[in-house]
């Protein structure tokens, strides 16, 4: 395959835009099935198709960044200072993770912000899930 011969001639960066440019010929394809092209369009733009993983990062920042706005709205997070939020956030995002027993404890005083943060928690998993994924299979 070309991406891999340039990449033991160590142009690694042309190996990852012929990876990338092979994955979006495949996506356009007419051939391709509507599962794949599906799958293909989230991997584009969760994860530049697992040969830009980072761009997952960008994804997650942006939910932790919604998480610490969303908790000034909360009846027990508005009062604390932006850094507790973040805090707060950032335990919701990465559930595998408990920082602080007390954030068991909050009540959000709205249903509203209490289900963005389940929501949160779901898309810590599935980022998670993803990027595992894009740098087995897909990278």
């Amino acid at each position: 395959m070309l991406s891999g011969i340039y990449e033991k001639m160590g142009y690694r960066e042309l190996a990852l835009a012929v990876r990338y440019i092979r994955y979006e010929h495949e996506m356009q394809s007419p051939s391709t099935s509507t599962t794949r092209q599906v799958a293909l369009f989230f991997a584009k733009y969760l994860v530049g198709f697992g040969v830009y993983p980072i761009r997952l990062g960008f994804w997650f920042l942006g939910v932790l960044i919604a998480g610490i706005v969303v908790a000034r709205f909360s009846a027990d997070l508005k009062s604390r200072s932006w850094l507790e939020r973040f805090w707060y956030s950032l335990e919701n995002l990465i559930p595998f993770i408990e920082l602080d027993k007390e954030h068991t404890e909050i009540q959000h005083g709205s249903t509203s912000v209490h289900s963005f943060f389940h929501l949160q928690k779901i898309l810590g998993f599935l980022m998670a899930t993803i990027l595992v994924t894009a740098l087995t299979v897909l990278g």
